[in-house]
């Protein structure tokens, strides 16, 4: 047998006279005869199909009046050690795409071994073609689990001639971060802005860098998926989301998605031109344009929306001309009732609102707006 590709074999001529003439072979191999013992190394089995290397003995005693001569001879059956086929690889787990590097063949025989070193052939469980190598590189390209199976043979056939070995490599999704602005604009000092995600539903870890040396990050339950960002200063800024899938055992997938905002001073005004009183009661006129759940009912409140705004002034006048409401609060609105609880007539009043904007310009908007009740 060849346990490691080759064997060695010790012979002992009996009766041995060193008078005499010897010749020795193995096959084609001729051995020189110098004392009773020898060595033979055998570098491959015997040809499949055959009954072994035909080992022959020729003797000849050339000092007699008659010479003699004598011949002996035998088959020796060299059989191939069994193919043992073993692999590793530097990674089992990653994100997509992941490239991995297998290992089958060593010089110092630690993997496989008794067999044909460029006839290992791999299967990588996804569909594509196998790879005929010792030791190759690949890459998987979708989200999955494989068996990746190799195959070796010693170049014989029958059992224990060929054999596999399996790695299981994993390939985890990567998260897709996506996210939008309904704000063409963002108005400083009070705008903030809000990004709308539209990112994959299994992101376990945000990241969010607003572009001007601020971070916010965290969890889904942290609130880290709809952060809000207050800028300072005027300008564009790129805002760079990273959504991360934590999968454990250090396997962290990632992706990135940015869009650049544009922050000015300033701002705009929006105004509604009717509203309709709560006839339950006045409410109060306390009210977040940009959170309606604050007010109960958006609309039993007139308040206009107001961005980019320092100063603010609110006058609100009948028909008549008598001033009926004024509010110095850009979130205090009309509720539609007097100070003493009385909810005013139906029909159409007329404001005025005087603001300062966040870049020093003032401005007056004059309009009117219908209490429907």
């Amino acid at each position: 047998m060849l346990p490691n590709g080759t064997a060695t074999i010790d012979i002992r001529i009996n009766n041995f006279n060193p008078s005499n003439i010897y010749e020795f072979s193995i096959g084609e191999d001729i051995i020189p005869v110098t004392g009773p013992n020898l060595t033979y190394t055998f570098i491959e089995p015997s040809p499949f199909g055959s009954i072994g290397f035909l080992a022959e003995l020729n003797v000849e005693s050339p000092n007699v009046s008659i010479p003699c001569n004598d011949s002996e001879s035998y088959f020796i059956q060299v059989v191939p050690a069994p193919a043992i086929v073993l692999a590793v690889s530097d990674i089992t787990e990653g994100c997509a795409p992941l490239t991995v590097n297998f290992e089958s063949f060593r010089e110092d025989l630690s993997l496989s071994r008794n067999i044909i070193v460029d006839e290992l052939v791999w299967d990588f469980d996804d569909g594509r073609p196998t790879l005929i190598s010792p030791n190759p590189t690949y890459t998987f390209t979708e989200a999955g689990a494989y068996n990746v199976v190799v195959r070796g043979t010693n170049g014989y056939p029958g059992e224990g001639n060929e054999d596999q070995a399996s790695i299981t490599i994993v390939v985890q999704s990567n998260p897709v971060a996506d996210f939008r602005s309904n704000q063409d604009v963002i108005f400083i000092p009070d705008q903030a802005f809000r990004p709308i995600n539209n990112s994959s539903t299994f992101v376990t870890d945000w990241l969010w860098d607003w572009g001007d040396g601020n971070f916010t990050s965290g969890t889904t339950d942290e609130g880290a998926a709809t952060p809000e960002h207050v800028y300072e200063l005027e300008g564009q800024y790129k805002v760079l989301l990273t959504a991360s899938t934590d999968y454990g055992n250090g396997i962290v997938c990632s992706d990135t998605a940015s869009l650049v905002v544009t922050v000015e001073e300033g701002g705009f005004t929006r105004t509604p031109n009717a509203f309709t009183p709560n006839i339950d009661g006045p409410p109060g006129g306390s009210f977040d344009p940009l959170d309606p759940g604050t007010a109960g009912n958006i609309n039993d409140v007139f308040l206009p929306i107001t961005e980019g705004v320092v100063e603010f002034q609110m006058v609100i006048f009948d028909r008549w001309g008598n001033l009926v409401f004024e509010s110095n609060d850009r979130n205090f609105g009309w509720d539609g009732y007097d100070s003493k609880g009385n909810l005013f007539p139906a029909g159409v009043y007329v404001y005025r609102l005087d603001l300062l904007l966040s870049d020093g310009n003032r401005t007056t908007r004059v309009g009117d707006v219908t209490l429907i009740r």
